[in-house]
């Protein structure tokens, strides 16, 4: 039953540790699960436009309406680096900002 489906969470992190965005299955609607057990469970980012840097991923899981049962803080390390997001020849800087967004501008 869907009572006894584990929590899970990812947090990805800056350098300097600051939670910048975290992903969880209590923060999504329910996969479908029928009567079946499953043995994976998968989660997919449609996007995240990281600007260049490094960046750490942290892992919770746990059972329904419980602590944590297992954690690992800072699980693993990754370096997103500059190329041309923008398709207009700039890379993009860290300094603009930790998150990269398209934009659209008219003149009236």
């Amino acid at each position: 039953s869907q009572d006894y489906a584990p929590h899970v969470a990812v947090g990805v992190d800056d350098s300097f540790g600051r939670r910048l965005i975290t992903v969880a299955t209590y923060l999504s609607p329910p996969p479908p699960s029928g009567h079946k057990p499953y043995r994976k469970l998968i989660c997919s980012v449609d996007e995240l436009p990281l600007a260049p840097g490094r960046y750490s991923l942290t892992l919770n899981a746990g059972p329904t309406h419980a602590k944590w049962a297992d954690m690992i803080d800072q699980a693993l390390w990754f370096e997103v680096e500059a190329t041309d997001f923008y398709g207009n020849g700039s890379l993009p800087r860290a300094e603009w900002g930790q998150f990269l967004a398209k934009s659209n501008w008219d003149l009236l």
